[in-house]
């Protein structure tokens, strides 16, 4: 082959035919609109236009341009009749994963990008439409395309797989810091077993602080702690206890206010030669009898 091409030697056919850049129509005279439907129907009838020539040159793109030649403002009429005129040359683009000549996804994506410009259609005077970033058309790309296609569907499910694994795995650990941030009330809980959960025997195995079977009896809960429990962590507390705290903890206020009414401090005026066992009420046999006798030492009875 250098040897024939030093001596000016080509036998190679001379080729006359070049592969296209871009395939497109475009008008811009009698060009005049009055409504949005009649730009909407010539839009449909020019990707038409356009899909006919990519299957005529076998060739599909992924580039799609909208042209718009926009009327100036005070502009005169053409000189030319029905002509465009003086006009702004306005353009979007669009580029899609998949070259396609489809007549429904031309008019889709053009429908669309009519839609950027915001023009009153009665100052529209040109349109076209462009295709770029042609692919050739033929049975054996076909089944590449359609296999990129499936690809490209996967990859974007699998994405959001991952965002959903993703946000999965944030919220459980946020659960699990608010249980570790709740872990400290809930030791509290149980005065009688502090000590024993946390420090474990040489000779013992580890011990289990979240067993419910190891859960302490109701008469060693700290109800004081148990009333400032957040609703959430109240109910499920009350879940394992079957029910049960409810009861106690109506149970403790009822002794509260019994405790209440039977420590009534009577008026000074009447306080000297005031016998302690006719102040102190039926109910007050629930009261250890020292603490009242204290109480009533410190107000100044005897």
């Amino acid at each position: 082959m250098l040897w024939n091409h030093s001596r000016g030697l080509d036998n190679r056919l001379v080729g006359v035919t070049q592969e296209s850049k871009s395939i497109g129509a475009e008008v811009n005279w009698g060009v005049r609109f009055k409504a949005l439907e009649d730009s909407h129907r010539f839009l449909a009838d020019l990707c038409k236009e356009v899909s006919l020539r990519l299957l005529g040159c076998g060739v599909r793109g992924r580039t799609f341009t909208l042209k718009i030649k926009r009327r100036r403002k005070d502009a005169g009429e053409p000189v030319k009749y029905m002509g465009c005129g003086d006009c702004e040359n306005l353009s979007h683009s669009m580029t899609i994963p998949i070259a396609t000549d489809d007549i429904g996804v031309l008019q889709r994506i053009t429908k669309q990008l009519f839609g950027c410009f915001h023009l009153d259609d009665r100052d529209i005077r040109g349109v076209g439409l462009q295709v770029s970033k042609l692919e050739n058309a033929d049975a054996s790309n076909q089944g590449l395309e359609r296999s990129s296609l499936r690809s490209w569907l996967l990859s974007a499910s699998a994405t959001k797989v991952a965002q959903r694994g993703a946000t999965n795995v944030i919220k459980r650990s946020a659960r699990d810091s608010d249980i570790n941030s709740n872990e400290g009330t809930s030791r509290q809980l149980f005065p009688g077993e502090i000590g024993s959960s946390g420090i474990m025997d040489n000779n013992d195995q580890p011990c289990v602080s979240e067993d419910v079977s190891a859960s302490p009896s109701l008469c060693d809960l700290d109800v004081g702690v148990v009333e400032d429990l957040p609703p959430q962590i109240f109910s499920e507390l009350n879940d394992t206890y079957g029910g049960k705290l409810i009861p106690l903890i109506n149970k403790c206020k009822g002794k509260t206010e019994s405790f209440s009414d039977s420590s009534c401090i009577p008026d000074c005026g009447n306080a000297e030669g005031v016998d302690m066992s006719n102040m102190v009420s039926p109910s007050s046999s629930l009261v250890d009898a020292e603490v009242l006798y204290t109480i009533y030492s410190h107000l100044g009875f005897s």
